[in-house]
């Protein structure tokens, strides 16, 4: 999940909950969805991943990557289609 916290620009934390020793990372608009730029830290080795970035007040669509996989964040409650077929979670930091 995404949560934001007050400056100018964002800063917005990504989580997932996932297996312990895993590879995630999150990638999305903000990143032109580089698959590697952004990995996800399990600090306490329990299978919460996460990682805090700095982003623009704008919408942004993203996926998180967990060993290879693309996927949903489980926990978003916003989606937009992906041109695909498919779907993007989405942050939207506008209104904030």
């Amino acid at each position: 999940m995404a949560k934001t916290a007050g400056s100018k620009k964002k800063r917005v934390t990504f989580t997932y909950k996932g297996v312990p020793g895993s590879d995630v990372f999150v990638t999305g608009s903000f990143n032109e969805w580089d698959p590697k730029q952004k990995k996800l830290k399990d600090k306490k080795k329990d299978g919460v991943y996460s990682l805090a970035v700095n982003l623009p007040r704008e919408r942004h669509q993203y996926k998180f990557i967990v060993d290879g996989e693309w996927i949903n964040d489980p926990e978003c409650t916003m989606y937009e289609e992906d041109g695909f077929g498919g779907l993007n979670s989405v942050v939207d930091l506008t209104d904030i």
